[in-house]
């Protein structure tokens, strides 16, 4: 018996669906609370950094509104600020990059996250420095 890939049966239209990433108005609903707003950044993040089609379902617009959502349900969060800044750089953006950076760096402590948040700003002031060499 031969055994065929599914995705030889299956129509160009039908892979572009089965490999279609995540609408932002889909899969999470949206809460006010911060633990949401971590996972909604982290959607962001990840549609920032992952390569587009054909490679993978990376793209940069749902990546800007995943973060602005996260941002609007927790705007002080280092880590949206971060990703944020990080997609308006890598944007050409460098002026709300530095924006957001900053943000990021005066986020407030997070309970019990004090090392993440230490990790993390010292990132931001890494990108920060190098973002400002460009503006």
């Amino acid at each position: 018996m031969t055994t065929r890939n599914h995705t030889t049966l299956q129509g160009k239209d039908d892979r572009r669906e089965a490999n279609a990433a995540p609408q932002p108005s889909s899969n999470v609903r949206l809460g006010a609370n911060a633990r949401e707003g971590v996972a909604v950044a982290s959607l962001g993040s990840l549609h920032a950094q992952v390569p587009g089609p054909p490679i993978g379902f990376g793209n940069r617009t749902r990546a800007r509104t995943w973060l602005q959502r996260a941002l609007t349900i927790a705007p002080n969060d280092v880590d949206a600020n971060y990703f944020m800044g990080d997609l308006l750089n890598r944007a050409h953006d460098q002026a709300g990059a530095v924006r957001s950076l900053a943000r990021a760096l005066a986020a407030p402590a997070r309970p019990g996250r004090a090392e993440a948040d230490r990790g993390r700003k010292a990132e931001a002031r890494t990108l920060l420095a190098q973002v400002r060499t460009h503006l």
